[in-house]
C-alpha cells in the first residue's frame, strides 16, 4: 500500500496501524523500516553495530534521494521481493534515541545532511515509532567517518551499498551544477536590482539550493505574520520596535505577484521585498541619508546599511522555519550606488572613508546546515569594513543582536 498522504508530523496510531494492513507498506528507496536501533544497548558489540548501521542508513539516504527511517516497525519479505511492514513494535525511549542519532550524525558524518527532522508517533502505552526524515544532499556527499574508516554509501532500491569512484565523481559534478544554478539566480537578482531606481541601496537575497515550484503558498496572511513578527526584533530588544528600513514597515503593503508575494508599487521607490514560491527571499532598501536632523546627503548612516541587512537575514530564516524549506541556501548581499559617499555613525562622531565603487557586492555564502543569522552578519560586517579600508568591522552595538 502507498503511505498515507499526511505529513509524518500529522501521523497518529491509525497511520501506523495502516502500515501493516493488507496490502502492507513496502520498503523503497525513500523508506526504510527498522524494528529497533541498538544505539542505546548495554552490550558493546550491539551498540557498535547500531552506531555503524544508523550512520550508513542516514548517509545512504542523504546521498541518494532522501527519505525516512521508521524505527519501531518490524519488516519481513521474500527473496527477490522488497521487504514489507510486518508488525508495529514501537520503541520505549524515542527521545534519548533521537538525541543519540543526531549526536552520532553530527560527529561521524564529515558533511552532515540538512537537519534531520524527527517525530515520535505514539503507539501502545509507553512506546512509540520514531520517524527520522533525512533530506537529500544537494551540495556535497556525506561520508561516514567511523573507526578510522571513510566511506561513501548510497541507497539503491531497498539496499545500502558503497559508492564506486565513478558514482562519487558523477555526484560531485551534479552538485556543482546545482550550485552554479543558484549562483546564476543570484546574478539575475542582482542585475534586476541594478536597474532599480533605489539608489543608493542595500540589498539581500537568499536562494534555496533545492528549489521546487509552489513550495510556499501565496498566503498574504501567513506572510504578514512572518514579516510583522520577525525574529530580528526578538533578539534585538528595544523600545522602538519599528524603523523605516525593515520589512515590518511594509507588512500592510504585501500583495500577490507572479512569483509569490511582493510589495505594492507605491513603495517601489523606497524598497523591494519579494518572497517567492520557491523560497527565495529578496529585500532591498534605500540607504537613508539627507533626512531632517540626519547626516548630510553625501553620508550614509551605518545603521542604514546594517539594519536592512539584518532584516533580510532574519526574514530568510523565519520563512525557512515557517514553511519547512531546506536550510541549504546560497545567500548574498551588497550595496549599490554608493560611490563618493561616506559612512558615519548616526551621531556623526565617526566617519569612514568613502566607497570607491558604485557596486559593492558581498561574498555569496552557502548555508549548508543549521545556521545563525548573527554569524552571517558578522562575516559581512568584516567585508564592509574591508571595502572601507578599515582594519576592524564597523559594529554599531545598538543594531547588533546579542541573543
Amino acid at each position: 500500500m502507498p503511505l498515507p498522504a499526511k505529513r509524518f508530523a500529522d501521523w497518529s496510531k491509525d497511520e501506523l496501524n495502516a502500515l501493516v494492513q493488507d496490502p502492507p507498506a513496502v520498503e523503497s528507496v525513500r523508506l526504510d523500516f527498522k524494528a529497533d536501533c541498538k544505539l542505546l544497548s548495554f552490550g558493546n558489540k550491539e551498540r557498535e553495530k547500531g552506531r555503524r548501521d544508523i550512520l550508513i542508513d542516514v548517509s545512504a539516504m542523504a546521498n541518494g534521494a532522501g527519505g525516512a527511517l521508521l524505527i519501531g516497525v518490524r519488516q519481513t519479505g521474500k527473496r527477490g521481493h522488497p521487504p514489507y511492514a510486518e508488525t508495529v513494535t514501537g520503541i520505549g525511549k524515542p527521545e534519548p534515541l533521537r538525541q543519540a542519532i543526531e549526536g552520532l550524525v553530527n560527529t561521524h558524518l564529515d558533511v552532515r545532511p540538512g537537519p534531520l527532522v524527527c517525530h515520535a508517533i505514539p503507539h501502545e502505552e509507553g512506546s512509540a515509532v520514531l520517524v527520522v526524515e533525512v533530506p537529500a544532499n544537494t551540495y556535497c556527499l556525506s561520508m561516514v567517518t567511523y573507526n578510522d574508516i571513510g566511506q561513501f554509501w548510497i541507497r539503491r532500491g531497498t539496499d545500502n551499498r558503497l559508492m564506486t569512484t565513478d558514482e562519487i565523481e558523477y555526484k560531485f559534478s551534479e552538485f556543482a551544477k546545482v550550485r552554479d544554478s543558484a549562483s546564476l539566480e543570484l546574478r539575475k537578482i542582482r542585475m534586476e536590482l541594478r536597474r532599480s531606481q533605489i539608489r543608493p541601496m542595500v540589498w539581500f537575497a537568499g536562494v534555496p539550493i533545492a528549489r521546487a515550484r509552489d513550495h510556499i503558498p501565496v498566503d498574504i496572511g501567513a506572510m504578514q505574520e512572518i514579516v510583522q513578527d520577525s525574529s530580528y526584533f526578538h533578539v534585538f530588544p528595544s523600545k522602538k520596535r519599528h524603523s523605516s528600513c525593515v520589512p515590518p514597515c511594509y507588512v500592510r503593503s504585501l500583495v500577490p505577484g507572479l512569483r509569490g508575494i511582493i510589495l505594492s508599487r507605491e513603495l517601489g521607490e523606497r524598497a523591494v521585498l519579494e518572497i517567492r514560491r520557491d523560497g527565495t527571499v529578496i529585500f532591498a532598501h534605500k540607504a537613508a541619508h539627507g533626512t531632517k536632523g540626519g547626516p548630510p546627503r553625501e553620508m550614509i548612516a551605518i545603521g542604514s546599511i546594517y539594519e536592512p541587512l539584518m532584516s533580510g537575514i532574519f526574514l530568510l530564516a523565519d520563512v525557512q522555519n515557517k514553511f519547512g524549506i531546506a536550510k541549504l541556501a546560497l545567500v548574498q548581499a551588497g550595496l549599490m550606488g554608493v560611490k563618493g559617499k561616506a559612512v558615519v555613525y548616526e551621531d556623526g562622531h565617526f566617519a569612514a572613508p568613502e566607497f570607491d565603487k558604485v557596486d559593492c557586492p558581498l561574498d555569496p555564502i552557502l548555508l549548508d546546515e543549521l545556521w545563525v543569522p548573527r554569524d552571517l552578519f558578522d562575516g559581512w560586517a568584516r567585508q564592509i569594513a574591508n571595502a572601507l579600508h578599515q582594519v576592524k568591522p564597523l559594529i554599531w552595538p545598538p543594531l547588533v543582536p546579542r541573543g
